[in-house]
């Protein structure tokens, strides 16, 4: 995910003991390539569970990583309810599917945008829910939900809403589409309604355009809105009333965890406030707010940190706005920032 600013933030040996005890547990739906790059920072603290149901791609996570208690991979497919489907293999592999791509929406686009779609085979996968497949530990632990599923992220969802109801989900990364790729699919409206549901809140977005046939070299870069990257985190409220109950060691590192992936998705503000309410409702000690308010100093806009002169509020404003007109045109730009947390 892209995010407007870039520093590093330096968590390094200050959670080693929360986090050995209580490690970030994430599940990765759809998990072919392996850990995505955002989760390099917490590799060493980090208890990952993939579901892959392609043969072939499962084959390769299972050789390119050793297989610890750490890293486990399923070779099973996550759907609404126990059933068999059949999984239609495209050209690009990663783009393989359970529903048939929809070719009356991908006609009206440039072979480069939709040749991958093209099917090469079918074959039948078991398929199974999420809340069936986890063992009770780990639906307990998790911390992080990936779906990343070519048009079946709604039905994962609604597979999974025993996990995420009486769990500690605190986020997710869900791809999803705004236009229907694939033949009777839910579209990410459905799955938005869904999530909100179930109390959490959308932070970020990256879309993707697709340009229309006709007009590939006209009007920009920007096309139809075809399909993006979304992260939701769950209400703080409710956040809050469901950690009540844990331990006071669980609940130190659930609020640590929560914090650590709000800034690897560069959510910094969202950080800060989880931190300022988990000391005023006394769940951390001054210490951890200590380590976080230092290390989240850093992410203030230079403009902030004017001296208190008279009139200073009126020029930071200026300042700011110009600085984030030219910052944010560039930024479109281009996609090489990324949150850089060091843990």
């Amino acid at each position: 995910m892209e995010v407007d600013n870039c520093m590093k933030i330096n968590f390094k040996n200050k959670f080693n003991n929360e986090l050995k005890q209580f490690p970030f547990v994430i599940v990765d739906v759809g998990a072919r390539t392996g850990p995505k790059k955002e989760w390099f920072p917490i590799r060493n603290h980090l208890k990952l569970v993939g579901f892959e149901p392609c043969k072939d791609e499962y084959k390769k996570l299972k050789e390119s990583a050793v297989e610890t208690e750490n890293i486990t991979y399923i070779d099973s497919a996550c759907y609404d309810r126990k059933t068999s489907l059949v999984l239609h293999i495209a050209k690009d592999e990663g783009l393989s599917s359970v529903f048939m791509p929809n070719y009356d929406f991908l006609r009206h686009f440039p072979e480069s945008n939709t040749s991958g779609y093209k099917i090469k085979d079918k074959i039948t996968i078991d398929a199974e829910k999420l809340d069936n497949m986890l063992p009770e530990a780990i639906r307990q632990e998790l911390d992080f939900l990936k779906i990343d599923v070519e048009g079946c992220a709604f039905e994962v969802i609604k597979g999974a809403e025993a996990t995420i109801k009486n769990g500690l989900v605190v986020g997710l990364r869900v791809e999803a589409e705004f236009n229907e790729k694939y033949k009777g699919q839910n579209l990410f409206s459905g799955v938005d309604l869904l999530l909100r549901e179930h109390g959490y809140q959308l932070f970020d977005i990256k879309t993707c355009h697709w340009k229309r046939s006709p007009g590939t070299k006209t009007g920009g870069t920007r096309g139809q809105l075809v399909h993006g990257d979304f992260i939701y985190f769950i209400n703080a409220n409710q956040f809050f009333e469901r950690i009540q109950g844990l331990s006071p060691g669980a609940r130190t590192a659930k609020i640590i965890k929560f914090i650590i992936i709000c800034c690897i998705y560069g959510c910094y503000d969202f950080a800060l406030e989880l931190l300022h309410e988990s000391c005023k409702r006394k769940f951390i000690d001054n210490r951890y707010h200590g380590i976080f308010q230092r290390e989240l100093a850093k992410t203030s806009s230079i403009f902030m940190r004017l001296p208190k002169l008279k009139g200073r509020g009126k020029f930071r404003d200026l300042l700011y706005h110009i600085y984030m007109i030219c910052y944010g045109t560039w930024l479109a730009r281009t996609d090489f920032y990324e949150p850089i947390v060091e843990l």
